[in-house]
């Protein structure tokens, strides 16, 4: 396999792992939300407006409600730090440039920024799952509402 082949291999992985974690932040935010209306009924109307928009949320965006609802401070420190990778492989992951001798520029250096940042994403997954299990398990709810297969949890 060439560092190209390699490299386009890793791509939809890292992309993949992006969208699980994004899946993640919203499913905590969620319960937290509704954490918060359930104490507070008795006392006041609590209804989560921003709910609704987190479909549109960029991953950024996701992490700063997440930081609001959160106390992991490490968690949400790393979250901010793959944010631009997100970004960078989202919107540039596939475009590579061919230089003077019809070689793909910089491929090498390439793959082992992507494979640092796979092995970064990779390692945050369960680190949000367990927040969404603390969470759940202090809302007397399960996990069982966000299917997570088991290679996701494993190591790269």
């Amino acid at each position: 396999m060439t560092t190209t082949d390699e490299y386009m291999e890793l791509v939809p992985k890292v992309l993949v792992d992006f969208q699980w974690l994004e899946e993640g932040i919203k499913f905590y935010v969620v319960r937290a939300e509704l954490a918060i209306a359930s104490h507070v009924e008795e006392v006041f109307r609590y209804s989560p407006t921003i709910l609704h928009k987190l479909e549109r949320m960029t991953l950024g965006q996701l992490v700063e409600y997440f930081a609001c609802h959160n106390a992991n401070d490490e968690l949400i420190r790393r979250l901010r730090c793959v944010v631009k990778d997100r970004n960078h492989v989202a919107h540039g992951g596939y475009l590579l440039y061919v230089d003077d001798t019809g070689a793909v520029a910089d491929i090498a250096g390439r793959l082992a920024r992507l494979k640092v940042v796979y092995a970064e994403v990779h390692a945050l997954l369960p680190l949000m799952f367990a927040e969404i299990q603390g969470i759940s398990a202090r809302l007397g709810a399960s996990i069982h509402g966000l299917p997570i297969p088991q290679q996701i949890l494993s190591q790269p």
